[in-house]
């Protein structure tokens, strides 16, 4: 067919990966949630990497960091592939008139 175009790829869609926690199975999620983000197809999802510190606070994981540790070679035992609950402080706010939430800096020192 002449004069036609090709579809447009659809944008990738954003979604939330937390993990982590103040349980005895921090380490456990982890472990997981480095599987879960090395499962999601790259061009259609984009993790936005979330760790829960022992504490309860939250952390966001450089996009960078996130990506690294996707596409590194998996350790031989699961339980030694993990991601951290390191990076910048943030906190969640849901977003007005949607299900949704917000990842916003952690503006107050100790707000988390």
């Amino acid at each position: 067919m002449t004069g036609t175009k090709p579809l447009a790829a659809a944008p990738p869609r954003h979604v939330g990966l937390m993990f982590g926690g103040p349980s005895p199975e921090h380490d456990v999620s982890c472990s997981s949630a480095l599987g879960v983000l090395r499962a999601l197809p790259a061009g259609q999802f984009q993790a936005v990497v979330i760790g829960v510190t022992h504490n309860g606070g939250f952390v966001l994981v450089a996009e960078e960091e996130a990506e690294r540790l996707r596409q590194q070679k998996p350790a031989a035992r699961a339980i030694d592939d993990r991601l951290t609950a390191d990076g910048r402080p943030v906190r969640l706010q849901p977003r007005r008139g949607t299900s949704c939430v917000e990842v916003v800096a952690a503006t107050e020192p100790g707000e988390l």
